[in-house]
């Protein structure tokens, strides 16, 4: 006992020593002090947080993560430690020396509150190298991505499939990494063409074929698929077809059909929510409550919506009905902001520009909420006495808002089928107006960024987001090639294009644009291809464009919102103050690093008081 509480006591001390050089801006002391907490205590969670969080400070933020990690695997509970993780993992360009183990992703995958997004591309690396499913990954590199699967699907391999942090990226959010989607592809071919329904039912290859059809149903069925596959799902239509016609026992052609189409497709599609749940295959079941019965909710709450009126402008129609196809994003978790966390935000970004609105704005609009993760932001970040309203063309956009927010339901947040160039029909003024990713693809969006001004009360404010034209190199390239090959923004036009960049086209071999899109997490779901270079309407801005639009609006530039880089560097080389508030000299900033730019402006602007 003794001996514990010295450990414990030298511990101590080594942390406070830790936290005091943290006090005086020292990260790197900081570091050397946590290390030796953990070296006289190894399993002190706290001590691992303490020397991550140091290290990251210091900018070692590769050996961040694995003190993050470690932390996780001792106290599964540290929320801070899945929080400091997810920020450690969003470091441009890192790469990882040393990977830590299963145990740390698998925590975080199970977290509520948390975009799980972010652990994707670190799973899927830790699943190549270091986990069961390794050896696969190392005959893909020297007989190809068939001779793997096949190995997979054998006597060793099948033990493999059940990998648990496989399974877990597959069904919490959607794979980046191109080299485990050759591998998936191969599998899912390997199944429906060389083995009968009856060969895969071994209970690991049963968990990873669930896993994998709601992987395509995440990211909207988009691996490629060839002709023979395409033939052969017909026929396996059929046969599904007789067995729901005949109300027999449904086999495992319906799930390895899942692999590939919505289960919506299916002839009869209904009765598989109508059967009893005993004769559905485990496996079976799971997809069908993830698309089937998810599919059902959002039709019942889509009939519930609200309309301001039809949308029948030519150009929000033709939008619409893109969005009615392909919801936009499909997201499927989030990062919960802290009650009055965004308000926050606005005035440190905006600062005195910001004097006429309220300590707590009561009223809110978000203008093209899409799928309702932005307006959830909203009624969560702006504090619960914020009254948010959000509106959308969509009704199947509005319709997953519904489904996704209503597990925190908000009692602050509604939601309104409704064009931005109706807003005159709303009787009501906003403190506050979000309108991010949305004026850019209106046939004018001067005319509904007037429409906005007018819904704003004096001194209230507006953010918003508009393409930035210099950002956008590699997407319009992409939009030029969709057009050249008169690719349609359907699901075999959308697969065509992530084929041919992938490099099936040798015509684009060592073009920078490709690399660019193949790194953007929008190339690797149907929806989010389209939105990137399908788009059926859209246009890009300059900051002297954005600049003359204000000024005809009679709006002030308060700010761009993030990344702290960004502002960072163009204080450094604009020391004065009243410089952030104006756009001429932003666009000189912006021609001589523009690198430092996302691809959306994103910004504040004020409208002056009475």
């Amino acid at each position: 006992m003794a001996n514990r509480q010295q450990r414990r006591d030298v511990t101590k001390s080594h942390m406070d020593k830790g936290a005091q050089a943290l006090r005086r801006g020292d990260p790197k002391e900081a570091a050397v002090w946590f290390g030796k907490a953990v070296v006289s205590e190894p399993k002190n969670a706290s001590a691992h947080h303490n020397l991550s969080c140091a290290l990251a400070d210091a900018g070692a933020r590769d050996l961040a993560v694995v003190s993050s990690c470690r932390a996780l695997e001792l106290n599964p509970k540290h929320d801070n430690a899945i929080k400091m993780l997810a920020s450690f993992l969003k470091t441009p360009d890192l790469v990882l020396k040393r990977l830590p183990g299963p145990k740390a992703l698998l925590v975080a995958f199970a977290a509520p509150d948390t975009n799980h997004t972010t652990f994707g591309p670190l799973a899927a690396q830790i699943i190549r190298q270091t986990s069961a499913l390794s050896p696969a990954f190392e005959r893909m590199q020297t007989e190809g991505a068939e001779a793997a699967a096949e190995w997979l699907l054998g006597k060793t391999g099948v033990k493999t499939l059940a990998e648990p942090l496989l399974l877990a990226l597959l069904t919490k959010t959607i794979n980046q990494d191109l080299v485990l989607e050759e591998l998936l592809t191969a599998l899912r071919r390997t199944c429906l063409l060389k083995f009968s329904s009856s060969e895969t039912t071994a209970p690991p290859l049963q968990r990873l074929m669930s896993a994998l059809a709601v992987q395509g149903a995440i990211n909207e069925y988009v691996f490629v698929t060839t002709t023979e596959e395409e033939e052969a799902l017909d026929r396996l239509a059929q046969v599904i077809g007789a067995q729901l016609d005949t109300d027999g026992r449904i086999g495992n052609e319906a799930l390895l059909f899942a692999l590939y189409r919505p289960l919506q497709d299916l002839s009869g599609a209904q009765k598989l929510l109508e059967v009893n749940p005993k004769k559905l295959p485990e496996a079976l079941r799971r997809v069908v409550d993830f698309t089937l019965r998810q599919e059902q909710e959002e039709t019942a709450l889509k009939a519930g919506l609200t309309r301001l009126r039809p949308i029948d402008a030519a150009g929000s129609a033709i939008v619409a009905e893109q969005y009615e196809e392909n919801p936009y994003p499909r997201w499927l978790s989030m990062d919960v902001p802290p009650a009055g966390s965004w308000m926050k935000r606005l005035r440190e970004t905006v600062g005195d520009l910001a004097s006429g609105l309220a300590d707590e704005p009561e009223d809110i609009l978000v203008a093209g909420c899409g799928t309702g993760r932005h307006a959830l932001y909203c009624a969560l970040g702006y504090g619960p006495k914020a009254q948010v309203l959000a509106i959308d063309l969509s009704t199947a956009s509005l319709g997953y808002a519904l489904r996704k927010t209503r597990s925190i339901n908000p009692k602050n947040l509604s939601f309104l089928q409704a064009d931005i160039l109706d807003l005159d029909l709303l009787e009501r003024d906003f403190d506050i107006i979000e309108s991010v990713g949305v004026l850019h693809h209106m046939a004018d969006p001067m005319a509904g960024w007037r429409k906005l001004c007018k819904r704003l009360k004096p001194g209230g404010v507006m953010r918003i987001g508009l393409y930035r034209d210099l950002g956008r190199q590699d997407i319009m390239a992409g939009r030029a090639y969709v057009q050249a090959q008169e690719l349609a923004g359907d699901a075999d036009g959308i697969r065509r294009f992530r084929q041919a960049i992938m490099g099936a086209d040798s015509t684009l071999a060592g073009e920078n644009w490709c690399h660019s899109l193949l790194a953007t997490p929008d190339f690797y779901s149907a929806s989010e291809v389209r939105d990137l270079v399908f788009h059926v309407q859209e246009r890009n801005y300059r900051l002297p464009e954005i600049a003359e639009a204000m000024k005809d609006l009679g709006l002030q530039f308060a700010g761009f919102d993030g990344p702290k880089p960004l502002t960072d560097a163009f204080r450094q080389k604009n020391p004065d103050p009243r410089s952030l508030n104006d756009l001429n000299v932003w666009w000189d900033f912006e021609q001589q690093y523009p690198e430092l730019f996302r691809r959306m402006y994103e910004f504040w602007c004020v409208k002056p008081g009475d």
